[in-house]
């Protein structure tokens, strides 16, 4: 049976449930001026739209753990992490505003679109604490100058956690950094440099055509001696609104057969 209770988001630690995100949606509506409490059939619609936009989230690289069911329970964990959790309930809240006759305020929008932009370009890293680039290895200007004063990453420590996107080593594949939830609107990429770690190799990239997305095919290179290692390639990119976004994306490199 769902809680049908929004009065607050109760505190579970580390463990973010289905329902916590929920409850802080409606609780978001209520700000933006609704004024009935959601019934069963409203809480069922919010899960299911969850489960709907982590997907589509998921399809755009926007990797962050969460936790997908054949039948959603929403007493179930997550399985995100507390960082995301505002990005989840404030987007929830946007797609779920128009099934109360109501126009999304510009204020929650906003907000909305900033949690998830802050996910997209620093919860790879926030997973991955202490995770970077070799010290060897320059950071590179691009197509334009990213770092006035650092020349180099720093040491590059090994996580303590991760979620990646797999590869086998020899494999070569095709995957998409997509801006389209992080751009305002009219703003689209100008320019973009792709910095690839040890591991992987750019085959080739290019701009999509509604300058919102970035298409690249990458090799996995690493000898097959190699035990499963973590590689990661960071997209920064120059809109035209003269803003400097980056997103990371993170790969287990996985001799095949393993």
């Amino acid at each position: 049976m769902y809680p049908t209770s929004i009065a607050g988001t109760r505190e579970t630690g580390r463990k973010i449930d289905k329902i916590d995100i929920i409850n802080d949606a409606y609780s978001q509506l209520r700000i933006s001026g609704l004024t009935s409490n959601p019934s069963t059939g409203d809480l069922e619609l919010a899960l299911s739209r969850l489960e709907d936009m982590a997907a589509e989230w998921e399809s755009q690289n926007i990797i962050v753990g969460y936790n997908f069911q054949q039948d959603p329970d929403p007493n179930d964990d997550s399985g995100i992490q507390p960082a995301f959790k505002l990005a989840f309930s404030r987007n929830l809240a946007v797609a779920l505003i128009a099934d109360f006759n109501k126009q999304v305020p510009q204020s929650l929008m906003t907000s909305a679109r900033g949690s998830l932009s802050s996910v997209i370009s620093s919860s790879a890293a926030s997973r991955l604490k202490g995770y970077s680039y070799p010290d060897r290895m320059p950071i590179g200007s691009g197509n334009r100058n990213y770092s006035r004063w650092a020349r180099f990453f720093r040491e590059k420590q090994i996580p303590n956690t991760t979620q990646s996107n797999q590869i086998f080593i020899g494999d070569i594949t095709d995957f998409i950094f997509n801006f389209d939830s992080t751009l305002k609107d009219n703003e689209y990429i100008e320019t973009y440099d792709l910095q690839i770690d040890s591991g992987l190799k750019l085959i080739s990239s290019s701009l999509d055509d509604d300058e919102n997305s970035i298409s690249y095919r990458i090799e996995a290179t690493a000898p097959n001696n190699y035990t499963s290692s973590i590689s990661q390639i960071t997209a920064i990119i120059n809109t035209s609104e003269e803003r400097v976004l980056t997103s990371r994306m993170f790969f287990t490199l996985t001799p095949r057969g393993n």
